[in-house]
């Protein structure tokens, strides 16, 4: 799965579970940085490789990490090409995308309640 880009090249929009998110980069290399969006506008997450070491932290840098592992031993601080970084962008977000549901329990009430009315509709 690939994650579109938005207006601009650096910056890619993902939806999971009916929810909208924004990256955008800002700092490409040595690290390569990301702040993510919900809904375009809070910000909940900061994505950061730094010397081969891939780290996601929800608010913020400095909050708490929600991934810490190594990507590339031999890494320079920037993804190797366009595959890679959609894989880890995307684990990234669905990673912050389980902890608003897990700090935010009327989330799950509120989505569990979408999907069996979804499913009473078409099932």
């Amino acid at each position: 799965m690939s994650i579109p880009f938005g207006e601009y090249p650096e910056d890619r929009v993902v939806n999971i579970r009916n929810r909208v998110y924004k990256l955008e980069l800002t700092c490409f290399m040595c690290p390569e940085q990301w702040d993510v969006f919900s809904n375009f506008f809070d910000k909940v997450g900061y994505i950061r490789l730094r010397h081969g070491e891939f780290r996601v932290d929800y608010p913020d840098c400095g909050g708490k990490t929600l991934i810490a592992e190594c990507v590339d031993e031999h890494g320079d601080g920037a993804f190797d090409n366009e595959e890679i970084r959609n894989v880890y962008l995307l684990k990234a977000v669905k990673a912050i995308d389980e902890e608003i549901l897990n700090q935010n329990p009327s989330l799950w009430r509120q989505l569990k309640n979408s999907l069996i009315t979804f499913l009473r509709r078409f099932g």
